[in-house]
């Protein structure tokens, strides 16, 4: 994987987003699980959590197709799989779990409103996080009967 990672991080620092680098690297003979392990960890995660995020595995059926390569790194960047996830400060530590806590009482909510919110705490952003959680308040707000 390492001459693969390094191949991922040079398309990263010449310029290339982590959807191009994802297609620039994958081929039918080199697994998407493989691409997807080294793309993540040249953005700056760990293996360790590149493969917690990746497993199960089974949860992408199969392989891509040649012409399925664009809709799937769409597709993974989309869901958050490149992101770099950050680890919190001990000063951040409250503030994410009060997030956390506000976030759980706008519960239940369709699949995928929260999804943002959710990146954007992976990623450490809480400030952005809080912002996201408002506009959700106002959303969920909205439905209530």
């Amino acid at each position: 994987m390492g001459d693969l990672t390094d191949e991922a991080r040079a398309l990263l620092a010449g310029g290339a987003t982590t959807q191009e680098a994802f297609i620039a690297l994958w081929r039918p003979d080199r697994p998407y699980y493989d691409v997807t392990l080294a793309v993540g960890v040249a953005v700056g995660n760990s293996v360790e959590n590149m493969v917690r995020r990746l497993e199960p595995k089974s949860a992408w059926s199969g392989e891509p197709e040649a012409d399925e390569i664009d809709t799937w790194a769409e597709t993974l960047e989309a869901s958050g799989y490149f992101d770099l996830h950050a680890g919190l400060s001990a000063a951040q530590e409250p503030v994410a779990k009060e997030l956390w806590r506000d976030f759980r009482t706008l519960l239940p909510m369709p699949s995928g409103v929260g999804h943002h919110f959710l990146r954007l705490m992976d990623a450490g952003h809480l400030d952005e996080a809080r912002r996201e959680l408002e506009r959700l308040r106002a959303v969920t707000s909205a439905w209530a009967p």
